[in-house]
């Protein structure tokens, strides 16, 4: 009896191993995103360490929005006159007429908005800061994280997580 696999049985068994898998990735994500964005709008945490066995294996981190000039609600009208005038307007565009990186134009002064070119204040602006988007999960690699948790999952090991049999907390 050989042990060798065959090409279609790899991809056959790796296929298998993606479909038990991915659910529960997706959750395991799911969870630990919530629970940073949940933790950055209690404390401003921004990252947590993910641990197995005492050692740090990846990384929960959040990305966040590029702070910006946003135009003041209540003054459209008055900065698509002014986008006008400012030649930063792309007539090409349906869905906005703004051109792209109009935003590079203006500059932060304190908590006022200027026209860069000029220094002019422009009052229909307000600065936009730097906003939470979402967490991702980073690092995690196989030959970090499988042999620290070789020994916690016990009978079964591996195969009964990939079948979602081991325990979880």
């Amino acid at each position: 009896m050989s042990s060798e696999i065959t090409a279609d049985e790899r991809l056959a068994l790796l296929n298998a191993m993606s479909k038990a898998v991915k659910p529960q990735l997706d959750e395991a994500k799911r969870e630990a995103q919530e629970g940073l964005m949940d933790r950055f709008a209690e404390d401003g945490t921004d990252r947590r360490a993910i641990m197995v066995g005492g050692a740090k294996v990846g990384e929960v981190g959040m990305s966040f929005s590029k702070a910006a000039p946003a135009i003041r609600p209540g003054h459209e009208r008055e900065a698509l006159e002014a986008a006008i005038e400012m030649g930063i307007v792309d007539w090409s565009k349906v869905s906005s007429v703004l051109a792209r990186d109009w935003q590079k134009r203006f500059s932060r002064v304190g908590d006022a908005v200027v026209d860069a070119q000029s220094a002019e204040l422009i009052d229909w602006l307000e600065w936009e800061p730097s906003r939470p988007k979402g967490a991702s999960v980073r690092g995690c690699a196989p030959e970090d994280v499988l042999p620290a948790l070789a020994a916690k999952l016990g009978p079964g090991g591996i195969d009964a997580l990939l079948l979602g049999e081991a325990p979880h907390e």
